[in-house]
């Protein structure tokens, strides 16, 4: 039965395509209707539609906006259950390590629910991995490549079979995707190491791991109280008017935000190379004391050094209007074939960018443009790694959030702002990403199971650069 419905599903989703291919439809309306189809399948097809949100490399960027909607949601699981679940892990039961423990959860989604309790006073939030989800996304999976080897004897459906090998990539992708999301191990240590990154900002504010009641299944940690961006956004009207920013016991200047923010994102690309990249407005916080909290680190992405400069080389040649120099460095992130392929390139950039300094490309602000050429790219047929996508994504998700309080605000150039400011030019940056957790292990406040495992992963070579899933630290309105 389970095939079955998922067949259907596919089927129907197939449908929901062809209509665009028609042009009878929008991605952004096709979307819609994928994301319901998807959310009816339940938590493996919800996950892997938040993980192609992140590839609008493979897949069109209306349609990668659509799946960033979903809805990750599930029923929550009984109390009981979860008090055995904490016993089973810690040989202790949950009355003896926490001060308070709340029985009806703060969160919940569909591959695990988050509990606010008080752990020697101080407020915290525990998340609990739903018991057996492991084996049922596990499941799904084999039904999909199953379906998957099936559609290859399937020519009455015209369309399928060139894309084939795209859902096969896709499913593998996912299969490593999953298992690093169902790791809790691997969220505190990216928690940890973009904390010790970030030490020197005093309002920058991410959770503390307490790594002795921290495991695969349950992951401890700091509760951060104030309210989201998401939460200002839906409740102040013309925020981008207002010079102070007041809502309940907050209220900070927003031109300082701004200015936090730009310095924020700046050093966790640009000098630390390892930065949160989800930055949706409800992951955002503001603090009593005006801290900028950031949560769910589901979705982390890293830059070596290399491709920290490189990247910063075209986003200045950008600016610069330098088209044989985006080219080439757009092409340097890969090896392609033939000066005739540079020159197709040149002729993409070039055209993007008269229209852009023409106007006739709508008001796109840099990052935007810098997003369009890293299409261009894949068009082109450049291989780009995944962490420079991500990297043009969430730069353009910080350049949306920031322009809701000044929609006159272009990011990167406030970057290269700041960066002059600082001394630093964005074409010197020499800062080195670590390349590997040694730093963290030998230094971080790790304990028990996550030492463990981080010593683990050294010794296995183990990567684990970009890492995605949720952690619902707060109520996302």
């Amino acid at each position: 039965m389970r095939f079955l419905n998922i067949a259907l599903a596919g089927y129907r989703i197939y449908r929901h395509i062809k209509r665009v291919w028609k042009k009878d439809t929008s991605y952004k309306d096709a979307g819609s209707l994928i994301n319901k189809e998807l959310e009816k399948l339940g938590p493996t097809f919800i996950k892997l539609g938040q993980m192609l949100s992140m590839r609008s490399d493979m897949i069109p960027p209306e349609l990668a906006d659509e799946f960033r909607k979903l809805l990750d949601h599930g029923v929550s699981i009984d109390q009981r259950l979860i008090y055995n679940l904490f016993l089973e892990e810690f040989k202790k039961p949950i009355s003896e390590v926490f001060d308070s423990f709340e029985d009806r959860p703060q969160a919940v989604a569909s591959l695990s629910q988050v509990h606010k309790a008080v752990y020697k006073g101080r407020a915290v939030v525990v998340k609990f991995q739903k018991p057996n989800i492991r084996g049922a996304i596990l499941s799904d999976l084999h039904i999909i490549r199953r379906i998957i080897y099936l559609s290859r004897f399937l020519p009455f459906i015209p369309g399928v079979s060139k894309y084939q090998d795209l859902m096969s990539s896709v499913t593998e992708e996912f299969f490593k995707w999953i298992d690093r999301e169902l790791d809790y191990r691997l969220e505190a240590l990216n928690i940890s190491r973009i904390k010790k990154g970030m030490a020197d900002i005093e309002y920058f504010l991410a959770p503390e791991v307490i790594s002795g009641f921290s495991s695969q299944t349950i992951l401890t940690m700091s509760f951060i109280d104030g309210p989201s961006l998401n939460e200002l956004f839906n409740n102040i009207p013309n925020i981008s008017t207002q010079e102070y920013i007041e809502y309940k016991d907050i209220k900070f200047k927003k031109l300082e935000f701004i200015s936090n923010m730009i310095k924020i994102v700046y050093a966790q690309i640009l000098e630390n190379g390892y930065f949160h990249a989800d930055p949706h407005p409800a992951n955002i916080l503001i603090t009593k004391n005006n801290k900028i909290g950031f949560v769910d680190f589901g979705i982390i992405g890293a830059l070596n050094s290399g491709l920290k400069e490189t990247l910063a080389e075209i986003i200045k040649d950008i600016t610069d209007r330098n088209i044989p120099a985006v080219a080439h460095g757009l092409a340097s992130l890969d090896e392609i074939d033939g000066k005739d392929q540079i020159q197709k390139i040149e002729e993409k950039i070039k055209n993007l960018l008269d229209n852009w300094q023409s106007g006739s490309v709508l008001e796109m602000t840099t990052a935007e443009i810098f997003f369009k050429l890293l299409l261009i790219a894949k068009d082109s047929r450049i291989d780009l790694p995944l962490s420079v996508i991500i990297i043009g994504k969430t730069l353009l998700e910080y350049d949306g959030v920031l322009r809701k309080f000044d929609p006159e605000l272009d990011i990167i150039k406030a970057i290269q702002d700041h960066a002059r400011g600082s001394g630093s030019g964005l074409d010197q940056i020499t800062s080195l990403i670590p390349e590997s957790i040694k730093d963290l292990v030998a230094n971080g406040n790790l304990g028990g199971d996550i030492l463990e495992f981080a010593n683990q992963l050294l010794k296995d070579n183990v990567d684990i650069s970009v890492h995605f899933g949720p952690s619902p630290l707060v109520n996302k309105k």
